[in-house]
């Protein structure tokens, strides 16, 4: 779908020549240089090579239906090597198919009122080894970026996160919003310390609406560290991971339909109010802190738990004697699950060894009648799914001739199909929304295993 010979492309080779005025037979040696000439709806190619150059966008922006594009040429691998990119309140800019090598700092950093960003295919190999993050999202008023299709890779053993989505008040503009309704989404994280931080204060108020979607987290100490309000975890795997989700701050979440595989721990949750459903558990338990003063419980129902030898599925841990816990209808086999005066149980199945017909021991695919545990895809994913196949990269062209390429308002309602929708602005808009096709390709998938 991309054009080499549009008009507006920008070309770019890590080389200097002696003529250099940004087309293809004449491209920028500098990566500033070109974006600075870049306007809505351009697109700055990135030639193959390696690219030892630092770069900073500060205030800069597209327009919402004409995105300004940073890619590397589908024909080539463009490689940043040991360099950061710094982002200051960045708009509508989409970046793409780029290699970040052995970048020892934060490799891209995504800062301040920064809005409708998309990265995506882009792959991060043993960045930020000396940094906080491999790649950082924070500050006041961000919202609607997108991290998608990424492949986040380490080979160190110090401590090191993936993704840092920071959340911040504006002291001196209490107007300001913090950072909302970001979505990391069909990404894989190898061996990290934490593939995802999501908040950064234990003392935020203000939803955060953060949505961590079909990602693929193999053999890292936290899969998800969960510190922002009304936030989703959801159509994920986590694979050999100490812990798949930590819940430390932060209520008002929702992690379901995911599927944790020879986790030491699948979930601790130190927070209330918060829904646990629909996930899978193979050999992987739970544990949940009890609290005097709640709002809601914690409710965990419809999951279902698989283990090799006979363990406690569900522990309930605290000193508290008030209902902060609901168990409700979860299928467990070899599981038990452990009494705690702050808990209530209700019309969970418990199966023991030898009663195998309810479930293919060797896939753990369910073959029940029952009505408790897990019935979504969760009780037999061990892949996840690919990014829808539109290239935002065309989006601005209104080509109504021409079905193969998206008209102007395409970008827009696939950003918004992403989202927690606000129910009076369907009422208000109800041309804008989408009211059956969600957009997502389930066609191919992408395997784990070897």
């Amino acid at each position: 779908m991309f054009d080499p010979l549009s008009g507006r492309n920008i070309w770019v080779a890590p080389t200097p020549s002696d003529r250099e005025d940004g087309t293809r037979e004449a491209p920028f040696s500098s990566i500033r240089t070109a974006i600075g000439k870049a306007q809505p709806g351009s697109i700055v190619v990135l030639t193959e090579g390696e690219y030892e150059e630092s770069v900073t966008i500060q205030e800069r922006s597209g327009e919402e239906m004409s995105p300004i594009t940073i890619m590397a040429d589908p024909s080539a691998e463009a490689v940043i090597l040991k360099r950061e990119w710094y982002f200051y309140q960045l708009s509508d800019f989409i970046i793409k198919g780029l290699t970040f090598l052995d970048t020892p700092n934060t490799a891209l950093s995504l800062v301040g009122n920064s809005q409708r960003n998309i990265f995506k295919e882009m792959l991060f190999i043993n960045c930020g080894e000396s940094a906080e993050c491999t790649l950082f999202l924070g500050g006041s008023g961000g919202e609607f970026n997108v991290i998608e299709n990424c492949q986040f890779t380490r080979t160190g053993t110090g401590l090191n996160r993936a993704i840092l989505i920071a959340q911040s008040q504006d002291l001196e503009d209490p107007t300001v919003k913090i950072s909302t309704n970001t979505v990391v989404r069909c990404c894989t994280f190898e061996n990290y310390t934490s593939g995802i931080l999501l908040g950064s204060s234990d003392d935020i108020s203000e939803a955060g609406n953060h949505q961590i979607l079909e990602n693929l987290f193999n053999s890292c100490g936290e899969g998800v560290r969960i510190k922002a309000i009304a936030s989703e975890v959801r159509d994920n795997i986590f694979h050999q991971c100490e812990i798949g989700v930590i819940q430390v701050a932060g209520e008002e979440c929702e992690i379901n339909n995911n599927r944790f595989d020879l986790c030491k721990k699948a979930l601790v949750l130190a927070t209330p109010d918060t829904t646990i459903i629909d996930n899978c558990c193979i050999n992987s338990p739970v544990s949940v802190t009890a609290f005097n003063e709640i709002v809601l419980p914690t409710v965990i129902t419809g999951n279902s738990f698989i283990f090799t030898d006979s363990t406690v599925a569900v522990t309930v841990e605290g000193e508290s004697s008030e209902l902060s816990v609901i168990v409700s209808d979860n299928l467990l086999f070899n599981g038990t699950i452990a009494e705690h005066s702050a808990a209530r149980f209700h019309e969970n199945k418990i199966f023991g060894e030898g009663e195998l017909n309810f479930l293919d021991a060797k896939t753990g695919d369910f073959r029940t009648t029952e009505t408790v545990g897990c019935k979504t895809t969760a009780s037999h994913r061990t892949k996840i799914a690919p990014i829808p196949s539109a290239d935002m990269s065309i989006h601005g062209v209104n080509n109504e001739d021409d079905d193969s390429i998206p008209t102007m308002d395409e970008r827009d309602l696939y950003l918004k199909s992403l989202f927690v929708i606000n129910e009076d602005d369907i009422e208000e808009n109800p041309e804008d929304y989408r009211s059956e096709d969600d957009g997502v390709d389930d066609g191919e998938f992408y395997d784990y295993e070897d």
